[in-house]
């Protein structure tokens, strides 16, 4: 990752690639498909980088194991220094025709490749520049995007925006839609106010609102970019979702993000089996303090546990002569643990901080 938002890409070596594959085969035949990606190549020593194919699955289909298309960056060729497009012209992938697509800027570009009607169509910087009958290659595909050296040296490229969908029978493509923040397993703290935000994008128009929900609830719409919503931390785990609905109407939902809501362990109060619990300080360099009132000793058990759950230390019910009990977690890395404490059949979870 680069930041909290962009996808790094690295590889050196003689014809070594770093990629993703999108599982999902499709053919030309079946309908239409779409991919946007948004990418700035920082670094290249290799000759050639290929950035995004089209690849047939020779698992599936007895296709060549070929791309038909590879969106490349090439500096030896004339003109240097620009993205090009390899197109497979036959179904045997044996003959190849190059298109020059323009520039590549300092900063990131934008590629968007559209099958519709047995035809792809190639946008680059926002103008077509490729619009050809593929109809031929009838074989079980995917994307790939990455970095993949086509000779030796190295090349270093950054994702900013990776989105695929689908065209309907009108027409229309999908638009796509993730959760950027929070990411996926965070720890919030309860009461929280914290920002949902969401990149939403359309291959052949406008997005026209991006509608938020956590558990299944609507929590507000946003119809402008950045697309956000506030929401407050609740206790418990939460699944947040968005759905994008695009200028034609057509609507996609996000994949789920589960974020965990932890409870603030404050002083002693009155009554009230969370009351019953103290912990400090919080944040500590290692050692933390955990007074337990009276009325739930006899009940009381602890767990801690990291952050990917794997339980550290457990305390069992306490003594009559004792009120608190010392954790330890001076022989751990700093960061979030969880702790978990039981009384009296109830169950609350709340940050620890180690410094």
């Amino acid at each position: 990752m680069v930041g909290s938002d962009k996808v790094a890409f690295r590889q050196s070596g003689d014809s070594r690639r770093t990629e993703l594959r999108d599982e999902t085969n499709w053919t030309i035949g079946e309908g239409g498909v779409w991919l946007h990606g948004r990418i700035r190549v920082v670094e290249q020593t290799c000759d050639q980088v290929t950035l995004l194919q089209i690849h047939d699955d020779a698992n599936v289909g007895n296709g060549p194991n070929k791309p038909l298309l590879r969106i490349y960056k090439h500096e030896a060729k004339s003109p240097v220094g620009h993205i090009w497009a390899a197109i497979k012209t036959d179904a045997t992938g044996d003959n190849t025709t190059h298109v020059d697509l323009g520039l590549a800027p300092n900063d990131y570009f934008n590629v968007d490749i559209r099958i519709v009607n047995g035809h792809m169509i190639i946008v680059y910087e926002g103008e077509e520049q490729v619009n050809r009958d593929v109809s031929f290659w009838d074989f079980p595909s995917y994307w790939k995007a990455g970095v993949y050296l086509q000779d030796d040296g190295e090349a270093t490229a950054y994702f900013d925006a990776l989105y695929s969908g689908t065209v309907s029978v009108g027409g229309n493509s999908t638009p796509a839609v993730n959760i950027s923040s929070p990411t996926q397993a965070t720890n919030l703290t309860e009461g929280e106010l914290v920002t949902i935000s969401a990149d939403a994008y359309d291959s052949d128009g406008s997005i026209s609102q991006v509608e938020f929900f956590v558990d299944g609830t609507s929590v507000g719409v946003d119809d402008a970019p950045p697309y956000s919503v506030d929401w407050t931390v609740l206790v418990g785990g939460s699944s947040l979702s968005a759905v994008a609905t695009d200028d034609a109407a057509a609507s996609i939902t996000s994949a789920l993000v589960s974020v965990e809501g932890v409870g603030v362990l404050g002083g002693l109060q009155e009554q009230g089996v969370e009351s019953a619990f103290s912990v400090y300080p919080n944040p500590s360099e290692g050692l933390f303090v955990l007074e337990v009132a009276t009325q739930v000793r006899a009940s009381f058990g602890a767990k801690v546990r990291s952050l990917d759950g794997r339980v550290l230390v457990i305390y069992d019910a306490l003594s009559n002569e004792r009120d608190s009990i010392v954790i330890d977690l001076a022989h751990y890395s700093p960061g979030l643990y969880l702790l978990e404490v039981v009384a009296e059949g109830d169950r609350s979870v709340y940050p620890l901080v180690k410094k």
